[in-house]
């Protein structure tokens, strides 16, 4: 799946669309089948195909439909019609290198993961006519377009196993990031014992019921029975009611509310009852993990967990780069070629003094980085 991102305030996405289908035309798009946007190693990539990417976002949101407010966004997200276009292109083009790779390589799409990925996403509509209608609203005029992109996905993330296979950091290389890493987080590690209403149940009653385990608590009683034997937290209710580190779990999970009380206590004490969207809770604080004043961590100081999350993260950012550069090797070894923009084409739209003139042909060999940056 292509995205195509509109930097500064107005758009996040311009629209989700497909890499290998688009094959429905777009009314009025004025652009005929025969018109090539470009070539990637002589596979062409039609110009409706580019057209259609941009018009799916266009028409589900029906304020850009006029040449003012098109013009207007654009401008915002410091965009041109040709920069667009070339953006558009330029993920196409990644696209079609991809598939080209993964074909040389002998990697095929798994029919049996495509089709359940299809039923899984079906089953969550009540008629295959609502399904196929949030279909359409996401850029997919058809099931078969949804079925081309998937693959397109599917052939993305093998290929990406082959190329840059994720391997756990060596512990040389854990000692250098972790201590740079580690201020990310700071924070508390806590337990929680949770109290939910249920249909017998109302917040009342759930309050008194957490009240009177705070009062046996404050009295002496042992956290980790009381959750195991109170809490309506399945996950934590046998492991002493803990949740683990707060930038790990806990921020995410139980919201600002949590975080917040949390943030009051010392290690040792417990809260008072707060009320989250899951129920009432009941937080102790277990541990602190701190740096120093000038954000430094010793290595052997970073607790486990923490350790294990930056070793994950470094491992998927090193895949990622390993990606990067294998996306960048295959451009520099293919014969692309960008044609010139029409200015017939719907989307395009006199940007008065930010106009720049259609471009002439391109031919990119061995990249096409330099004419897509912005």
């Amino acid at each position: 799946m292509i995205r195509v991102i509109l930097k500064k305030t107005y758009l996040c996405v311009i629209c989700l669309a497909l890499l290998t289908g688009c094959s429905a035309v777009v009314e009025g798009a004025g652009v005929d089948d025969g018109s090539i946007a470009a070539t990637v190693n002589g596979k062409p990539i039609p110009e409706i195909k580019v057209t259609q990417f941009i018009e799916t976002y266009r028409s589900s949101q029906g304020v850009l439909q006029t040449a003012e407010l098109w013009a207007e966004t654009l401008n915002n997200a410091q965009l041109t019609p040709e920069k667009l276009r070339l953006h558009v292109i330029d993920a196409f083009i990644e696209a079609e290198l991809i598939k080209q790779d993964a074909e040389s390589r002998g990697i095929e799409v798994d029919s049996d993961v495509i089709e359940k990925t299809i039923s899984d996403s079906r089953s969550q509509y009540s008629t295959k006519e609502a399904w196929l209608e949030e279909l359409a609203n996401a850029g997919y005029p058809t099931e078969a377009d949804y079925r081309l992109d998937l693959e397109s996905g599917y052939l993305r993330t093998e290929l990406k196993k082959i190329v840059a296979p994720l391997t756990e950091p060596t512990e040389a290389e854990l000692q250098e990031v972790a201590p740079q890493q580690a201020g990310y987080y700071v924070g508390k590690r806590s337990s929680h014992i949770l109290f939910r209403a249920d249909g017998s149940m109302s917040m009342t009653d759930v309050k008194a019921q957490a009240q009177g385990t705070l009062d046996a608590l404050n009295g002496g009683a042992d956290f980790s029975q009381m959750a195991a034997s109170f809490s309506d937290d399945p996950n934590s209710s046998t492991v002493g009611g803990d949740v683990g580190w707060e930038k790990l779990s806990v921020t995410s999970t139980f919201g600002t509310e949590y975080s917040s009380a949390l943030a009051q206590l010392a290690v040792g004490e417990y809260s008072g009852l707060v009320e989250t969207s899951l129920g009432v809770h009941i937080i102790y604080c277990t541990d602190e993990f701190r740096t120093a004043s000038d954000g430094t961590v010793a290595y052997e100081d970073i607790p486990a967990e923490i350790l294990q999350s930056i070793a994950i993260n470094y491992a998927q950012q090193k895949r990622d780069k390993e990606f990067a550069d294998y996306l960048e090797a295959l451009r520099l070894n293919a014969q692309v070629t960008i044609n010139g923009m029409s200015s017939s084409l719907p989307y395009y739209v006199d940007m008065g003094e930010h106009q720049q003139a259609p471009d002439e042909g391109i031919s990119l060999n061995p990249s096409a980085e330099a004419q897509l940056s912005d």
